[in-house]
């Protein structure tokens, strides 16, 4: 198969979605197909990181050049509502649709194009259908239209079918919930250790993406440094992109037992090595569950707040709640109680909500489809 991966990374989208496409595209290649990503150069994008991949890579600048923007003037965009998100495209729909039909029809046709953009929807997906011959969105807003044979949302809702009524075309399937989580290949492998645990808390991992432009991460190394809490181990994770990396440098060497790691190559160890995460509700939420790693949660988007919740209420992450107006005695107070709580008690939750397999069903699917009947 021949395959385009659209998506973005920024300070400001966050590494979600080149993360999460990335695992897909890992396991797409592995199945013997050709995949080629399309980004936009936002500041904070990560083509470095899809380039080290292996992976091909088509650049989109953030300003449409004379001829892109002579194309736009002759075909402007039709009329309508944008999807809520639309600042984070850097450009309009046409114009994104016409660099990326220019860049790669000379190597069409395409069997799939994989759309993962909260400013891209039905318009751009319709324009698509003359680059490749089945478009598959991935998706977990369900605020807008689709043009899509594939629709995968891979959060955790107690009805997930009524999110999408209406929002797709007649002939798409929706693959919905946590059994299609987009874990890298080393997920599924490390699950096998996931339940090799000791009692009680020790170490804790923070980690909130690889941005973090709020810093969560150094609020919560901020709570952990306490005396009822100096006894914990703590290893910082974040990522080369973060804006407050001199400061978390200096507040982990300020505290005894932390370690600051840099987008390591190591995450899955550190997550089995922990016994407690306080992180985000992003994708890693489904690496902490595979691994059956314990989690406070902090939503940092909207989007998160609604399967966080639910997730909350079936026992999986207990969710502090939004980022907003949050205070540091808060995230404390919750570490202690998690301390108290799961003392003497094996960490390991059973990770039967997620088993790693998410990208494997994904591509059998995609390998597999006949079309519209």
């Amino acid at each position: 198969m021949k395959i385009i991966i659209r998506t973005d990374a920024s300070i400001q989208i966050g590494t979600g979605h080149i993360m999460r496409c990335l695992a897909l595209a890992q396991e797409l290649r592995n199945n013997g197909a050709r995949v080629v990503f399309v980004c936009r150069e936002h500041p904070g994008n990560m083509c470095g990181l899809i380039v080290s991949k292996g992976f091909e890579l088509v650049r989109l600048g953030l300003d449409p050049d004379d001829d892109v923007k002579n194309e736009i003037k002759n075909h402007p965009e039709k009329n309508g509502n944008q999807p809520a998100h639309s600042d984070w495209l850097g450009t309009d729909q046409d114009t994104d649709a016409w660099q990326t039909i220019n860049a790669l029809q000379k190597d069409g046709p395409w069997d799939w194009l994989i759309v993962d953009h909260y400013a891209l929807d039905h318009r751009w997906e319709t324009s698509m259908r003359q680059l490749a011959e089945k478009i598959m969105v991935i998706d977990d807003l369900a605020d807008r239209v689709h043009d899509c044979d594939f629709l995968l949302d891979q959060n955790y809702f107690q009805e997930p079918g009524k999110r999408y009524k209406r929002l797709l075309p007649a002939h798409s399937q929706a693959l919905l919930g946590p059994k299609y989580a987009l874990l890298r290949p080393e997920f599924r492998q490390a699950r096998q250790f996931a339940r090799i645990r000791g009692n009680g808390i020790g170490r804790i991992l923070i980690y909130f993406g690889g941005n973090d432009p709020a810093n969560l991460t150094g609020m919560a190394l901020e709570a952990l440094d306490c005396p009822e809490l100096s006894h914990l181990l703590v290893e910082l994770v974040a990522g080369p992109n973060n804006q407050h990396l001199v400061m978390l440098k200096k507040q982990a060497k300020n505290r005894l037992g932390t370690r600051l790691h840099i987008q390591p190559k190591y995450f899955t160890e550190l997550l089995l090595r922990s016994d407690l995460c306080i992180g985000a509700g992003g994708t890693t939420t489904w690496e902490r569950i595979c691994l059956g790693l314990p989690s406070i949660v902090i939503t940092v988007a909207e989007n998160q707040e609604a399967f966080t919740r639910d997730l909350d209420k079936t026992g999986y992450v207990i969710w502090l709640g939004t980022s907003r107006n949050l205070r540091i005695d808060q995230i404390r107070t919750s570490v202690v109680k998690a301390v108290d709580r799961l003392r003497g008690k094996n960490l390991a939750l059973p990770p039967d909500l997620v088993d790693g397999k998410g990208a494997e069903r994904i591509a059998k699917k995609m390998k597999n489809y006949k079309g519209a009947a």
